[in-house]
């Protein structure tokens, strides 16, 4: 019985819980909003094909179709560890056997004879040794490498660990060492996670390749654009672009923790069957150059906090069963940053700030339901799931399957249970934020952005230029001492008012325009036809339109930089 509670899974099956909710959540929910995004930002939506022709979009567009291929890439990682046979198969191409393994591997004689001899003596220790945790493993071995050993499966039930040659002379110089680098292997088996992790895994690679690349492709022209830029709608450039860029990080929170939770979980399994001394040993012994230990940390946990949470202790417990819910906590505080840097660049009062922080937090917490929701059952459950979970994965498991850890057995697995229960406390106060009364609307702004993106259009456009030089004309024509420069400026002034009234502005300045550009019309055919008192009258009734309308349009682009 000591085994079974030593040797136990102690950590939930968080990887498996963020490969569903992407499936089933996550992954719909970023395809929708980032096909809203290109539409809106390609000139397709709301937002006119003259304003997103411009630098500024185009490199918006850039940074959403680099955040769509974060999530594409979380997705095929996703979608690999549904084809088990396939990965094997390419697991073993890639990593050709060695035959130490093979009978006729010793045929030959001499030293090579000798040398084969040994090794597949000591192949037969290790097979002995696995058999002994589970016996439906089989170990493979794999000429060369820098590696030591690497589980991979090669079905839904079966799975083998490639033992490359450096682990064989460890056998001899560090036998504890080479065990727990072994038993590691079982208990990421033993858990479900080769499927996702181990040797090969194609989340882990596709994450190595493609953060490097997703830095390149968008820090350095946000760098560069805020360097040169200026102006407004540099400042709301880059707070979006900051809000897209923050958010594949927020992304990659999630499997990157569960990917650490299920490294931690395979620590201490080996720990309490070992003992901390043999897994300190065989991390140790791990040697890898700096930039794959700095890539490493995307898939698991830098060797210190590993050493650290092996040796079983009540907090680092609670730590551990709780690190998952919190990192929910985590990635909606890093989707709050990158709103609140978008917020603060566009002038945006602090009450809508606010307003809008909240409504964030309900619709994360929300579309996050179903995660929340599965961290509570796993917490609650999973001291009567882990020796059926167990199970799920390999029929041949050995004595150690553990824990058993239902209520009402000895003080110490009554206290294993309690920290289950402890750990829950976090998902259950977010389920119930979730059903609090938040605000469910963000603020809105003073105009709408198709309004703003259409008024960009109009002054950009030759609409601004014509109601300038409708002002221009009338004053000619007011002005002229004779009949040439009276007919010339008359003729301008019907045409461009003619042009004028063809494209007014959006939004409220558009009745005060067209009745300036129609008062300065007629002002011009009364005095082409010498009625100057009717003409008169037309240009006051004109300026004071036109006055009017500067004004709403001059509050329109205000309210517009500040939306």
């Amino acid at each position: 019985m000591e085994g079974r509670v030593r040797g136990g899974q102690m950590m939930p099956p968080w990887l498996w819980l963020w490969v569903v909710g992407d499936l089933a959540v996550l992954i719909p929910a970023e395809i929708s909003f980032g096909s809203y995004l290109v539409t809106l930002l390609t000139g397709r939506g709301d937002i006119s094909p003259q304003v997103t022709a411009g630098t500024s979009y185009k490199l918006l567009l850039l940074f959403t179709i680099v955040a769509g291929l974060t999530c594409g890439a979380l997705a095929v990682g996703v979608i690999a560890t549904m084809f088990p046979r396939l990965r094997g198969r390419w697991v073993e191409r890639r990593y050709p056997a060695a035959g130490w393994d093979a009978p006729e591997a010793s045929a030959g004689g001499g030293a090579a004879s000798d040398w084969t001899a040994v090794v597949r003596s000591r192949l037969a220790q290790m097979q002995e040794f696995v058999d002994q945790h589970d016996p439906s493993i089989r170990l493979r071995a794999v000429a060369g490498g820098d590696q030591l050993a690497g589980i991979y499966p090669v079905g839904w039930r079966a799975a083998r660990i490639a033992v490359f040659t450096p682990l064989i002379p460890l056998w001899d110089q560090d036998r504890a060492a080479a065990q727990a680098i072994l038993l590691h292997e079982v208990a990421v088996r033993r858990h479900g996670d080769q499927f996702v992790v181990g040797l090969a895994s194609p989340l882990v690679r596709l994450l190595r390749i493609w953060v490097p690349v997703f830095i390149l492709l968008t820090v350095a022209p946000l760098i560069i654009y805020v360097a040169l830029g200026s102006g407004q709608l540099t400042q709301a450039v880059s707070g979006r672009g900051a809000q897209l860029l923050l958010q594949p990080a927020a992304l990659l929170i999630l499997p990157v923790a569960a990917l650490w939770l299920a490294e931690l979980n395979a620590d201490q399994v080996t720990a309490r069957i070992l003992g901390a001394g043999a897994l300190r040993d065989a991390l140790a012994v791990t040697r890898e150059s700096r930039l794959n230990r700095s890539l490493g940390l995307l898939s698991r946990p830098p060797r210190r906090l590993r050493l650290r949470y092996a040796a079983p202790r009540r907090a680092g417990t609670f730590a551990v069963l709780a690190a998952w819910p919190v990192a929910l906590i985590v990635q909606l505080l890093v989707i709050i940053a990158g709103a609140l840097i978008a917020y603060l660049l566009v002038s945006q009062s602090p009450r809508d700030i606010g307003t809008n922080v909240l409504a964030g937090t309900h619709e994360f917490l929300g579309s996050d339901r179903i995660l929340i929701i599965g961290a509570i059952v796993l917490l609650l459950c999973w001291p009567v799931l882990a020796r059926p979970w167990s199970r799920l994965w390999s029929s041949a498991l050995g004595p150690d399957l553990g824990p058993d850890l239902r209520p009402g057995l000895d003080p110490e697995r009554q206290q294993a249970w309690r920290s289950y229960l402890a750990a829950a406390v976090v998902p259950v106060a977010l389920l119930a934020l979730s059903l609090a009364p938040l605000p469910a609307a963000y603020a809105r702004p003073a105009v709408s952005l198709a309004d703003c993106s259409r008024l960009a259009a109009w002054q950009d456009g030759p609409g601004y230029a014509d109601k300038v030089g409708a002002e221009t004309d009338i004053g000619k024509l007011m002005e002229a001492r004779d009949p040439a420069d009276g007919q010339s400026a008359f003729n301008q002034l019907i045409a461009i008012t003619a042009a004028a009234l063809q494209n007014p502005p959006p939004g409220t300045a558009r009745d005060g325009y067209i009745a300036a550009m129609s008062d300065f019309r007629t002002a011009g055919l009364r005095l082409g036809s010498d009625q100057v008192s009717a003409a008169s009258a037309a240009i006051q009734s004109g300026i004071t339109a036109d006055q009017k309308a500067t004004a709403l349009l001059t509050s329109q682009e205000k309210e517009c930089h500040t939306s």
